[in-house]
């Protein structure tokens, strides 16, 4: 770790490679999109929303690496098992949810595009 205080926050330098490798990924994915069939829409939907994920982190990942590689500079902070197994939970009853909308839709409507 670098004691120069000015080195302890991320600055422009994170700031701007974030910002350049953000639609530097997303044009990489949306191009690999293309080569998904284009009649699933449920396919490219799940893998759209997947590599908008990735596209995000990777975009971290880019600021994280250039030059303060301390993950508490950038406003991470260590906390108790117990967040992380609330987080787990929030998370799995969100996506059974999206699972009963999309399902639900599906049996009204007849169509595997909600």
């Amino acid at each position: 770790m670098i004691a120069d205080d000015q080195w302890q926050r991320p600055g422009w330098p994170e700031i701007l490679i974030g910002l350049v490798a953000y639609p530097v990924l997303l044009v990489s994915f949306g191009l690999l999109m293309g080569l998904l069939p284009s009649s699933d829409p449920v396919l490219l939907g799940g893998v759209g929303s997947t590599a908008g994920g990735f596209v995000g982190v990777g975009a971290f990942a880019a600021a994280y690496s250039l030059r303060i590689r301390v993950l508490r500079s950038f406003g991470f902070r260590p906390v108790s098992p117990r967040w992380l197994l609330i987080a787990t939970g929030v998370g799995t009853i969100g996506y059974g949810l999206n699972l009963i909308i999309q399902f639900t839709y599906q049996a009204w409507f007849g169509s595997n595009d909600p």
